[in-house]
């Protein structure tokens, strides 16, 4: 029997940037939202991760694609981080700017911008909870079960938003997931004290977050990302990663430890990707620049300049399963595909448009996957999206050499 059971509209699993996303989202269309988190911030890998550059909203071609919250909450985040956006995006721009409409932001500084606007609207935010099971009923996800200090319990919802990453609510309910290989391993990010001027994303004031190759010797496919013992190995093969880093260091110059040092390292594993959904819908890796009629929203390629992926609406449907939508990483994106769609921008766009599709799918008394495209496009619409790219405007600068590695 459950230590206690709580009721909501819209259950939004992972308070990473997409799941903050559609816990706003569906909050401010007046639904009562829980947000559940098994860590002690919000952010995920933005954050607790430390991956803190808050990747091109804009085509590198001049022309925004990404709108909506995606939007607001790097603006949000910039008023508690030494960083600027450049001029033509609004910002006082500096040797520090990017091009792009892009920005490195303060992991602690992000957490506290989200901290307001969830609080502001109204979202019941369950810190230290962990999700351990799905509970489905005829078809369609209910409840999940949860534990924390207070023990045991349920929480139900009229609707479900799958934003923990690796699809672990869609996982737990039996619904079919394809698991991702990360490249060589992966690459840490840890926060450092580093005077260094010429650090590319320094904090300012000596302090740097720094980028690490890990062990090339990592196949980080699911024997690793979905294994306990996996994320262990995984998580204590980054820790010696950074120890034989200054190791190293201070063998040539001992008093470079003064200079040099670790401050704080991911409070996560960094897996960039774990496990997406089979979807009703799928963003292939060939299909940027291609129109997608059922298309929500438009995201930009970080890693270079030129390229527009539209996002179809059943990427975010689990094409075996009811009563819940994915965000972030978990939306059907496959291959180099995905490369483009599990980063911040990506993430909150899709987490926005998974709040309003639940809550829109509530008020209309529908399933999800049953939800009228030209009702959801019409609610997005008021938050500026875009849907296709014939419908940007036409590009008026050359493409921008700002473009972005984890190196």
């Amino acid at each position: 029997m459950a230590d206690f059971t709580k009721s909501y509209d819209v259950v939004v699993a992972g308070a990473g940037v997409s799941g903050v996303a559609a816990a706003l989202a569906a909050a401010r269309r007046g639904k009562s939202v829980a947000l559940i988190e098994k860590q002690a911030i919000t952010g995920g890998l933005a954050t607790s991760g430390m991956i803190f550059v808050y990747l091109p909203l804009c085509d590198g071609m001049g022309r925004q694609v990404t709108f909506g919250i995606a939007e607001e909450l790097m603006r949000e985040s910039l008023k508690f981080s030494p960083c600027r956006l450049g001029k033509d995006w609004g910002g006082p721009g500096g040797k520090d700017a990017r091009a792009r409409f892009a920005a490195p932001v303060s992991p602690a500084g992000l957490v506290v911008a989200i901290e307001k606007l969830l609080s502001d609207a109204g979202v019941d935010l369950w810190y230290d909870t962990l999700i351990c099971k799905t509970v489905v009923s005829r078809g369609a996800v209910s409840a999940v079960e949860v534990e924390n200090v207070s023990g045991r319990g349920q929480i139900r919802g009229k609707c479900f938003v799958d934003a923990t990453g690796d699809s672990g609510v869609i996982r737990r309910a039996g619904g079919k997931v394809t698991t991702g290989h990360n490249t060589n391993g992966s690459t840490l990010w840890f926060m450092a004290g580093n005077p260094d001027p010429d650090r590319r994303y320094p904090l300012g004031n000596g302090v740097n977050i720094q980028t690490l190759p890990m062990y090339k010797d990592f196949d980080l496919d699911e024997k690793y990302t979905l294994t306990g013992k996996g994320v262990s190995k995984f998580l204590r093969c980054g820790h010696a990663v950074v120890r034989e880093h200054y190791e190293q260091l201070y063998a040539k110059n001992p008093d470079d430890r003064f200079k040099y040092y670790p401050l704080f390292l991911p409070g996560m594993p960094l897996f960039r990707k774990i496990a997406h959904i089979s979807g009703r819908a799928a963003v292939e890796a060939d299909q940027f620049n291609v129109r997608r009629e059922d298309s929500v929203g438009l995201v930009g390629d970080w890693r270079t300049t030129g390229k527009i992926w539209e996002t179809p609406y059943g990427a975010l449907i689990p094409e075996d399963l009811e009563g819940i939508l994915a965000a972030g990483r978990n939306v059907c994106s496959r291959n180099d595909a995905w490369e483009a769609f599990r980063v911040i921008p990506a993430a909150a766009m899709t987490g926005e448009v998974a709040g309003t599709a639940a809550a829109l799918s509530l008020d209309r008394k529908c399933r999800p996957s049953r939800l009228s495209l030209k009702c959801l496009r019409a609610a997005l619409a008021e938050r500026k999206f875009v849907f296709h790219i014939d419908d940007l405007p036409p590009v008026a600068a050359k493409a921008s050499s700002d473009v972005f590695s984890e190196e």
